[in-house]
């Protein structure tokens, strides 16, 4: 399998360019549950349990199935449906990684869905194991600067400084595109950029048997043994901010 290039700790490619940026003309933030037309993908309602949910990503297809249970967003009231099959293809991408140098973080990767915005990634999506893993291409990169950030329904679409265009669809992963200043987001039901910024960061259980990672700025667990994992294991990258990943 081709590792052309230099790996590099790609975990923050995407999330640092959101929390730096721009911050200085940002315009204020619009609350993707309030916006006109924006809507959450997979199913939403009115709940009434803890918002700090995770599944064990059990279903196996594309990108686009393998739908897990739904599970409460940060306001605690609103369900959205995560996308089982991401999940876990972003998990197997981290964690079969050799280096332990992700191009991005799950975080990124699963909130974003960046496998399917990036050509030479997309055939990770239907992974199930390292050796699916093994026979893909994971070389590209997501710019690390935007010359402009745009809405279109639930797509995320992000133009780079070199011209190219990445678009990130937000409803296959159960979340809603919301935009501030040049800089693009996909959340979950009552979330906002200071979550994806800020408050939540990835890690490992105390045990170390489980990750935590951010699913549209929601706090989101699994048990590595579910993937085919032995352990979580985490660092942090050249910025100082903490990135975790089950590994083998």
């Amino acid at each position: 399998m081709s590792r052309a290039g230099v790996r590099k700790l790609g975990a923050l490619s995407l999330l640092v360019a959101l929390s730096v940026s721009g911050c200085g003309d940002s315009e204020p933030l619009r609350d993707p549950s309030q916006s006109a037309g924006a809507s959450f993908g997979g199913d939403t309602g009115k709940a009434g349990g803890s918002g700090k949910g995770g599944g064990s990503g059990e279903g196996v297809g594309s990108g686009e199935g393998g739908h897990a249970p739904a599970i409460l967003g940060c306001d605690g009231e609103l369900e959205f449906v995560p996308n089982a099959q991401v999940v876990r293809s972003c998990i197997l991408r981290a964690g079969c990684e050799p280096t332990f140098t992700p191009l991005r973080t799950i975080s990124t990767c699963v909130s974003y869905n960046t496998q399917a915005a990036l050509r030479d990634e997309s055939c990770n999506l239907s992974s199930t194991s390292c050796a699916d893993f093994e026979v893909c291409e994971h070389t590209e990169e997501l710019c690390t600067r935007s010359n402009s950030s745009r809405c279109e329904g639930n797509d995320a679409v992000t133009v780079c400084s070199d011209g190219t265009q990445l678009r990130y669809d937000c409803g296959s992963v159960g979340l809603a595109c919301a935009t501030t200043g040049r800089r693009e987001y996909c959340f979950a039901p009552g979330c906002n950029a200071a979550d994806i910024d800020f408050v939540c960061n990835e890690g490992c259980s105390d045990d170390g048997s489980s990750l935590t990672f951010c699913y549209g700025g929601l706090p989101y667990s699994v048990e590595c043994s579910d993937y085919g994992f032995t352990k979580c294991a985490s660092d942090t990258d050249k910025d100082g901010r903490a990135f975790a990943a089950c590994r083998l």
